[in-house]
């Protein structure tokens, strides 16, 4: 059966770190196993890159989320704000727009779905 668990989020310069923090505990919570740092290490990143896009977005509401279903470890960020999320192709001195590569890169799949009042923002990584 899946474990997983939620976290609201404020839609503020704050919320980044504070989904980094709050991810890091869940699956310690969630897996007594003990999940490889190496998939901690890659979901702390996904989210911060997830979040913060949401709060760029201008996002009023915002939560994450974390299932556990072995091999499987799906992080998600749902908000209100304005937009969809696109890659983009940032030129080397270009400082943002690597976000969505960084998460493409570091997760199984990854993907975007609509949703009432905004769009669920998700990555899945594999845990073996």
């Amino acid at each position: 059966m899946p474990l997983s668990a939620e976290y609201p989020l404020g839609c503020d310069a704050a919320a980044p770190g504070e989904a980094r923090a709050w991810i890091r505990h869940a699956l310690l919570a969630l897996d007594e196993r003990q999940i490889d740092e190496v998939v901690v290490d890659a979901a702390l990143l996904i989210v911060s890159e997830l979040v913060t896009n949401a709060v760029r977005s201008g996002c009023r509401t915002a939560h994450l989320t974390c299932q556990l279903d072995p091999p499987c470890l799906t992080v998600a960020v749902t908000d209100d704000g304005a937009g969809w999320p696109e890659l983009k192709n940032p030129t080397p001195v270009d400082t943002s727009g690597r976000g969505l590569r960084i998460v493409t890169q570091l997760a199984h799949r990854s993907g975007v779905d609509r949703v009432d009042g905004g769009k669920r923002v998700w990555a899945q990584l594999l845990m073996e």
